[in-house]
């Protein structure tokens, strides 16, 4: 074999072996839980029985399982909390765990339905608990005690939940690795596994993970999030922070959770943790602002501007212009905790999207050049129904009476993009943890993306928890060092830019896009408005006198919002298309002195016109 051969069947079998990894994860049906449900097999799915009753809205389970866990996809007729009852539901999940009828306690009993009998793990999702069945004692356990990860964590009607095999010893070992299952509605009175299903562990391969962690070779920008939970000032937390910057080395910070500490004070750790030097190998200093409330921003780049207004949100200026050929807009964000009746989160989401249709906008009072990257991220807190996640992905407003109408968020007309963020060694994407709460850990930060603008390279959270001792030597990292520093994991992703206008779509051909264009399908530079509901003049005939708003404004010096502007009985069509002491040349429509194709359309506006007696 000559040495062109040798290589050929070297970088072949390198290839193969990668596609062999890839192909595994994707057609045998290895499960990461990110609220994408495409990995799932589809193999063990069963249908809910039973009449739906008045607040249930169970539809379907698929049950799996790798060596490690168990998992559960749940459907739902409608939206609800999985693990709360602002929409009722009694959600609960009973397992036989060793496959022995004999042990354990019968469940979901009743006059027309024998239940299931030899459950050892009841978890009642909708209040939060589980109670294991051990040698006939019941133990009450807290979902963290038994290590259950739900996706996602805001409300949906499709839900993915994983739960330790070892922590409550799912073994099935009394019948060859088979244990029996149901899931019932205690509200609703739907059983899903009626009597007991049963399923046989190990039916999909266990998930692998190892998201690179070092940057992206072909990557513009890395940009992080992160929830400080109020520990910068504190030495202990420094020193695992200082590993995990220094490990991922961003560009872009963004800080929620920094009332107690100063923007120099942040900067000053920063320059030494992460020292930025320029073109000519001088020393550089990080630039860092803050808001009035618990964000800041931190960037390599210089900041042109900031807007602290923003409800709980820090959007700030990057001048990256002369590097990428557009600024960046950055949002450092820390939205309304927990229980919310007053809807205030909701209120903040509704508040960006008002800044952010503003600056998309041309001329509001703050014009962002078309195509320009967008990031937006932090502590969203996404507990709840998550009608705030969705109106910051769509753009769809919920109080337009106070923070205008809905839009489109993206450059190219089309909705934003929320990253999976799933961490670098455990497949799962959730990045808040407190193993003392009753509630689930969960993902509560995010990082959304306006993809026109930008393309993702990477994306993951910082757990170091699950890494192997190799992974942490690697990156000079600590074990403990997710949590240490703070409850909240470290967001990271990788992008390139584009920031090329002339990429996004632009039907009429006037240089504005679509996404930005009043008049999309009329050319129309100019973009006015007179009476500022979102049509522009060229496209839009505002007292209905077949002459566009710009024709009466800008030719003939009507009122566009009246259908007779002078009072005489004659509507201005009729009037500035017939009338000699108006039109000095007829059939001159817009007085520049010659007759042309431009009357001629001017003319064809009003065809089809009932003229006055």
């Amino acid at each position: 074999m000559n040495h062109f051969t040798s290589l050929f069947a070297s970088q072949f079998s390198i290839l193969f072996c990668a596609l062999l990894l890839n192909s595994a994860a994707l057609v045998h049906g290895q499960i990461t839980l990110d609220h994408d449900f495409s990995d799932w097999p589809g193999e063990e799915v069963i249908a809910a029985e039973g009449a739906p009753g008045a607040t249930s809205m169970l539809v379907e389970a698929e049950v799996a399982s790798d060596e490690l866990r168990l998992f559960f996809r749940l459907k739902y007729e409608g939206l609800l909390g999985l693990d709360e009852t602002s929409i009722p539901h009694g959600t609960t999940i009973a397992i036989d765990c060793d496959g022995d009828e004999s042990t354990g306690v019968s469940v979901n009993s009743n006059s027309t339905n024998s239940g299931m009998g030899g459950a050892d793990l009841i978890v009642q999702l909708f209040s939060r608990s589980a109670t294991e069945y051990v040698n006939g004692i019941a133990y009450l356990l807290s979902l963290n005690d038994i290590l259950l990860r739900p996706s996602p964590t805001y409300g949906d009607s499709e839900f993915e939940l994983a739960i330790e095999l070892s922590e409550v010893n799912i073994t099935g070992e009394s019948n060859d690795g088979t244990i029996r299952w149901t899931i019932y509605d205690t509200a609703g009175g739907q059983t899903i596994g009626l009597g007991g299903a049963s399923h046989v562990l190990g039916s999909v391969p266990t998930a692998i993970v190892a998201k690179p962690i070092a940057r992206d070779s072909a990557a513009d920008v890395r940009v992080a999030f992160w929830n400080m939970n109020g520990r910068f000032d504190q030495s202990y937390a420094r020193q695992a922070m200082e590993r995990l910057l220094t490990a991922t080395a961003p560009d872009v910070i963004g800080f929620s959770e920094v009332s107690d500490v100063s923007a120099s004070y942040v900067a000053g750790y920063l320059d030494q943790w992460l020292p930025l030097v320029d073109e000519e190998g001088n020393p550089g200093a990080w630039h860092i602002e803050k808001n009035n409330y618990d964000l800041m921003v931190a960037s390599r780049w210089p900041i042109s501007q900031t807007f602290p207004a923003v409800n709980r949100q820090f959007p700030v200026v990057i001048d990256t212009e002369a590097i990428f050929g557009a600024p960046m807009l950055v949002t450092s964000s820390h939205l309304k905790c927990c229980d919310d009746p007053a809807g205030q989160r909701q209120e903040q989401a509704d508040d960006y999207m008002s800044f952010l249709r503003d600056a998309m906008a041309v001329g509001g009072e703050f014009t962002l050049p078309p195509g320009s990257p967008i990031i937006y991220g932090g502590d969203l807190n996404m507990v709840g129904l998550g009608s705030s996640i969705r109106t910051l992905l769509t753009g769809d407003i919920e109080d337009e009476a106070n923070f205008g109408p809905d839009f489109a968020p993206d450059w190219d007309g089309s909705t934003l993009t929320e990253l999976a963020g799933v961490q670098t060694d455990h497949p799962m994407n959730y990045t808040w943890r407190n193993d003392n709460s009753e509630w689930a850990a969960g993902k509560l930060d995010y990082m959304i993306v306006h993809d026109a603008a930008v393309t993702v390279l990477a994306d993951f959270a910082m757990e170091t928890s699950s890494m192997p001792a190799d992974r942490l030597a690697q990156f000079g990292l600590q074990s403990g060092d997710d949590l240490q520093s703070s409850d909240h994991y470290l967001i990271v992703t990788d992008f390139t830019i584009n920031a090329d206008v002339s990429d996004l779509p632009d039907d009429d051909g006037d240089g504005i896009p679509n996404v930005l264009d009043l008049c999309p399908t009329v050319s129309d530079p100019l973009q006015s408005d007179f009476n500022d509901d979102g049509i522009g003049d060229a496209c839009q005939d505002s007292d209905g006198d077949g002459l566009s708003d710009f024709v009466e404004l800008y030719l003939f010096s009507s009122d566009p919002s009246l259908l007779d502007s002078n009072g005489n009985g004659i509507d201005d069509a009729s009037e500035l298309l017939t009338d000699p002491s108006i039109v000095a040349c007829l059939g001159d429509m817009n007085s520049d002195g010659l007759v042309s194709v431009t009357d001629l359309m001017i003319m064809l506006g009003a065809f089809g016109q009932i003229c006055p007696d």
